[in-house]
């Protein structure tokens, strides 16, 4: 601090040329400090806050010192393009309404680069992007939020449903044939049969009737057939 006291103006130089536009904007703000209503100091720190380092609060704060000293519509637009950008969205229209207003009582107030229509149309257009931006971002708000509740009452309503067996196909499973039961055969009963033994008597046939069937049937005259006698038959 002692340095910038010492040769602020010095310092500050210093500060641009080497890109430090944080520790300008504190000398000039110690400036300021010091000459408090000086346009030029104002001015100053306004453009380094806009166009060298871009930072939109510090030009808020003083451009809005600046308005207090001096009524110029170009500064009332530069305040409104700044509360857009900060989303101050309300404040930017009346700033810029109030631009409007007073350059029709300024009319010899124009920069060189650019006419006051261009100027406030572009002002206007950037209070317009940021509004649309506003409203895409509500609506994705909105849309996320019905898409969660939607997934949330999806997940309470949904029930469990048991999936089916997996059919193994039309093959019946192989069965093993069952060995045949081996049934013990019963034990023979032996019964005593008694047996009786009958006499019976064979009488020789007649001669006339061998003589006959030895004529029909020659091959049996090599055979000898005893017929005579007694003999038994066992019957069982």
């Amino acid at each position: 601090m002692s340095r910038i006291q010492d040769n602020p103006i010095v310092t500050y130089e210093r500060c641009l040329r080497k890109g430090d536009c944080k520790k300008a904007a504190r000398i000039l703000e110690y400036l300021i400090s010091q000459y408090p209503k000086d346009i030029e100091l104002l001015q100053e720190i306004i453009n380094l806050a806009v166009y060298l380092s871009w930072q939109p609060e510090l030009a808020r704060k003083w451009l809005l010192r600046l308005i207090h000293l001096r009524q110029v519509w170009l500064d009332y637009a530069l305040l409104s393009k700044i509360e857009a950008h900060l989303d101050n969205l309300t404040r930017a229209r009346e700033f810029l309404s109030m631009a409007r207003s007073l350059q029709k009582q300024q009319p010899g107030i124009r920069p060189e680069d650019a006419s006051p229509a261009e100027i406030l149309r572009e002002v206007d257009d950037v209070i317009k992007y940021r509004e649309w931006q506003r409203t895409q971002q509500e609506l994705e708000v909105e849309t996320a939020g019905k898409e969660g509740a939607a997934g949330r009452r999806e997940i309470k309503s949904r029930k469990t449903v048991s999936l089916p067996k997996p059919v193994q196909g039309n093959k019946k499973a192989l069965k093993h044939p069952r060995k045949p039961e081996v049934v013990p055969s019963p034990t023979p009963i032996l019964i005593d049969t008694p047996t009786y033994k009958i006499p019976v008597r064979v009488e020789p046939l007649p001669e006339e009737l061998v003589k006959v069937t030895m004529s029909t049937f020659p091959s049996w005259s090599n055979s000898t057939t005893s017929c005579a006698g007694v003999s038994s038959i066992t019957v069982s």
